[in-house]
C-alpha cells in the first residue's frame, strides 16, 4: 500500500465510520460496488477523480479533505474573528498576533502523522517568561 493510498482511504474509513455508514451503505449512495469501497478502504486502489468527488459528497466533505489536504478560511469565517481583534486594544492586538505567529511556528515544528496529516498535539508550550503580575499566555 503506498503512502498516498494508505492516508486516502484512512480519511474515507474515518469519516464513513464519523458518519455511522456501513461500506455497503456508501457503496449504494455513491452507486459504487461494495468490493470496489472495501478496496479503496484497504488502500488496494485509489479512486477516480468522479468517485472521489461523489465520495465526498456523500460523507459530507470534500476531496480536498479526503486528500488531506488543508483549506484556508473563507472570508465569511475570517470576518467575525477580524471583527473580534479589530476590537482589541493595540496592545491585546499584537498579543494574539504573537500567539498566531508562536501556533503558526509550533504547527510547523511538529513532524507529520503516519497518515500525512499534521500531527496536532494537544497541549501548547507557554512562554517561560511572563510580565511580572501576568500569568503565562494572559492577554493584558
Amino acid at each position: 500500500m503506498t503512502p498516498v493510498a494508505k492516508s486516502v482511504s484512512h480519511r474515507i474509513r474515518e469519516r464513513r465510520h464519523a458518519l455511522g455508514l456501513s461500506q455497503s451503505g456508501l457503496a449504494e449512495l455513491a452507486g459504487v460496488s461494495p468490493e470496489l469501497v472495501s478496496r479503496i478502504e484497504r488502500g488496494r486502489c485509489l479512486p477516480s477523480l468522479p468517485t472521489l468527488v461523489t465520495f465526498a459528497n456523500v460523507l459530507r466533505t470534500t476531496p480536498n479533505d479526503l486528500l488531506g489536504f488543508e483549506q484556508p478560511l473563507a472570508d465569511e469565517e475570517l470576518r467575525p474573528l477580524l471583527d473580534a481583534v479589530n476590537a482589541l486594544g493595540p496592545a491585546q492586538r499584537a498579543e494574539i498576533r504573537r500567539i498566531a505567529e508562536a501556533l503558526a511556528k509550533y504547527q510547523s515544528d511538529v513532524p507529520p502523522a503516519s497518515d500525512g496529516r499534521q500531527r496536532r498535539e494537544s497541549g501548547f508550550t507557554q512562554r517561560a517568561s511572563s510580565p511580572p503580575g501576568k500569568r503565562p499566555g494572559e492577554i493584558s
